[in-house]
């Protein structure tokens, strides 16, 4: 009798492991719970990466069935997009939807928004000119709530950088008086 003996035995998988008894037939499992018999882990118990039959089916490929589906309506495309656009001239609000979205264009998400007059903001105090120029804009209807909103926000940006430069530069000032005196 060894000393390991008591033991039980280690996972086939040479993760390293030890295996419990099966609740069943209270024999030794092979392998560790949740470990398969294919071998596709590594010394650690993680499994390997890769696909070790090949490297599948290139990106943008189709499968069988689209390929198929395409070859039965080769001859057909003009019949069933007259057949779709007469549905939708009579009525039917689904297709009438379908055809709208592969005709029309999608929206603009942003577009781009001209003001006249609209004051520099070169230094902090001139930010205050800009912010009510953006205010007086909105009030009159020339800029939606959501433009106001984003145009504020690119101008308090622009404010933290001229706030940021003019402490910087008394910053150098008090440093270039220090070495005068020191």
């Amino acid at each position: 009798m060894t000393i390991h003996d008591d033991l039980p035995p280690l996972c086939v998988c040479n993760c390293g492991q030890f295996v419990e008894r099966s609740k069943v037939s209270k024999k030794w499992n092979k392998y560790l719970h949740g470990h398969s018999s294919k071998h596709n882990t590594s010394k650690n118990g993680q499994f390997t990466a890769g696909n070790k039959h090949g490297k599948g089916r290139p990106a943008g490929s189709r499968n069988k069935v689209s390929i198929n589906a395409m070859n039965l309506m080769k001859d057909e495309e003009q019949a069933l997009s007259r057949k779709a656009i007469d549905s939708a001239l009579n009525g039917n609000t689904q297709m009438l939807q379908f055809c709208l979205s592969r005709l029309l264009p999608p929206p603009p998400k942003d577009t781009p928004i001209r003001l006249s007059d609209m004051p520099v903001c070169n230094d902090i105090k001139s930010s205050v000119a800009l912010s009510s120029f953006i205010l007086k804009e909105m009030s009159e209807g020339n800029l939606t709530v959501s433009q106001a909103h984003l145009i504020s926000g690119i101008v308090e940006k622009h404010l933290r950088c001229l706030q940021l430069t003019d402490v910087e530069q008394r910053l150098e000032d008090i440093e270039a008086r220090l070495e005068k005196v020191g």
